[in-house]
């Protein structure tokens, strides 16, 4: 069983400049910090404590006040007060003990070593008590050959039995040394117990001690302790996390983004699958461009929670973002390939480079007309004529209207680089010099502009355009408003 005291993932310490737990601020309480480490330093704990309570009234109870505390229990060797105080700073003050592993250090000192000799004593008993029931074994199962002359199995003889249900194959002398072993066992989980007292694996153990000495009651007793103890310590962590994520989105608000994710950090050692850490985590990746990575964290959530609707939006903007980044980045790369010598090696290469942008942005918009323009372009200048008539048949599918736009053209084929008012739909669904493109937008600025109304419903248009533009390809949507707009292009154009 796997042991929450003693395994949890230790923090690293901080790398950079900037610690995670800010230190005492000498304007919060001069001297006070200070006078108490020196009191505790040199074994006055009384005084400490006097320091402590007076501090505790002026500032309440904080993770100061819990830390020099613990150290002041320590030193009176009040374990089990010291370890309830460290569990609580390390579960709901995450980043103030991220730099500090005085709790670590505690179970390493005070926990392990007797829970590992435990262990070995539990080892050492199990292993006589093996060593002595083979022999044992074997001669039951050869006197169950034996027949008695009416054909039956002979009885077992009442000395074969050992007393308490002890192994018949121990001696008066090897079961009070067994008996004493235990004893021993018991009373190193005991200890454990008595400084933690939901510590799954001396529970554990000390309920397979009890039942060795046929001690029923105690062993149901245990049980029950037992049965409470994974929810005990799952709450613990849900807390740390959720203490880690508030910390983490401050710090993210304030787009720091390192400190952030250290932080977060610590809340994912104890639950990984966190669904607000993965959901903040993927909007840190996000913004560092960091796509696969941010889109691993949100699929992990969304796998769990299929309903999530923070993970769901998230995914939302990071297939935007993505497809941007590389719809962007391929549209320069074939600006440089047209800039080459025509039919050059050089060429073909970077047009092939161009075009495993424009895939990948066709794997978040399979429909964007713009990036099937590129491919079929990056395919023409690759001297790959086949699949370039593949990528123009599929272009006109979809929109048999659509022009692809030519070579040197680069600039124009975003209307938003260049205009102030971009028709986003438009432009999406039909290009930015397509003619239903020209009759929408001469119905805004000729129709709507001039009027109030109007130029309302042009300021809404600002707002919702670039969303709806950004729509998946994959749906039904994008074909049924390109229909819609098609047909109703002609007869909103002003044009005379």
């Amino acid at each position: 069983m796997s042991d929450p005291e003693t395994t949890p993932g230790q923090p690293t310490p901080p790398s950079g400049p900037e610690p995670l737990s800010p230190r005492l601020p000498e304007e919060e309480a001069p001297g006070t910090s200070q006078t108490i480490d020196e009191a505790i330093r040199v074994g006055n704990y009384s005084l400490a404590e006097r320091k402590l309570e007076q501090y505790r009234v002026e500032y309440g109870k904080t993770p100061h006040y819990l830390y020099f505390m613990s150290k002041v229990k320590l030193g009176q060797k009040d374990y089990p007060a010291a370890n309830e105080l460290l569990k609580t700073l390390y579960f709901q003050c995450p980043v103030f003990m991220a730099d500090r592993f005085d709790y670590d250090q505690f179970k390493k000192e005070f926990i392990a070593p007797p829970l590992e000799r435990a262990r070995t004593q539990w080892a050492q008993v199990m292993a006589l008590l093996a060593s002595k029931d083979q022999p044992e074994k074997e001669h039951r199962e050869g006197a169950a050959e034996e027949t008695a002359p009416d054909g039956t199995a002979p009885e077992a003889r009442p000395e074969e039995a050992a007393p308490g249900g002890k192994k018949a194959g121990l001696s008066v002398q090897e079961r009070d040394e067994v008996k004493k072993q235990l004893g021993k066992v018991a009373a190193d989980y005991q200890r454990v117990l008595a400084i933690e007292p939901r510590h799954p694996d001396a529970l554990a153990g000390l309920s397979q001690c009890c039942s060795e000495m046929g001690n029923a009651e105690e062993v149901l007793r245990l049980k029950e302790r037992l049965d409470l103890v994974p929810a005990y310590w799952e709450g613990l962590r849900q807390k740390r996390a959720e203490h880690t994520f508030t910390e983490a989105k401050k710090a993210f608000r304030e787009e720091n983004l390192e400190l952030s994710n250290r932080i977060l950090n610590l809340g994912l050692e104890g639950v990984p699958d966190h669904p607000a850490l993965l959901v903040l985590k993927g909007e840190i990746l996000l913004k560092k461009k960091m796509f696969k990575e941010a889109m691993s964290c949100i699929e992990l959530v969304l796998r769990r929670f299929p309903n999530h609707t923070e993970a769901a939006r998230a995914r939302g903007k990071i297939q935007a973002a993505r497809f941007e980044f590389d719809f962007d980045r391929a549209q320069e790369l074939l600006a440089a390939a047209e800039d080459l010598p025509t039919g050059s090696t050089s060429q073909v290469n970077k047009a092939h480079e161009a075009l495993d942008y424009f895939l990948e942005a066709l794997n978040y918009d399979p429909a964007n007309m713009l990036a099937l323009g590129g491919v079929y372009r990056c395919h023409m200048l690759g001297n790959n004529p086949l699949k370039a008539h593949q990528a123009l048949a599929r272009i006109k599918d979809l929109d048999p209207h659509f022009k692809v736009p030519g070579p040197k053209i680069r600039q124009k084929t975003r209307e938003e680089e260049f205009m102030p008012d971009p028709c986003f739909v438009a432009t999406r669904l039909f290009g930015a010099r397509a003619p239903e493109t020209d009759a929408l937008r001469r119905f805004r600025d000729r129709r709507l502009r001039p009027a109030a109304a109007g130029r309302l419903l042009i300021a809404a248009y600002r707002r919702l355009g670039p969303a709806l533009a950004r729509l998946p390809g994959r749906g039904p949507l994008l074909p049924a408003l390109r229909a819609v707009l098609r047909r109703l292009a002609p007869l909103v154009d002003p044009r005379p």
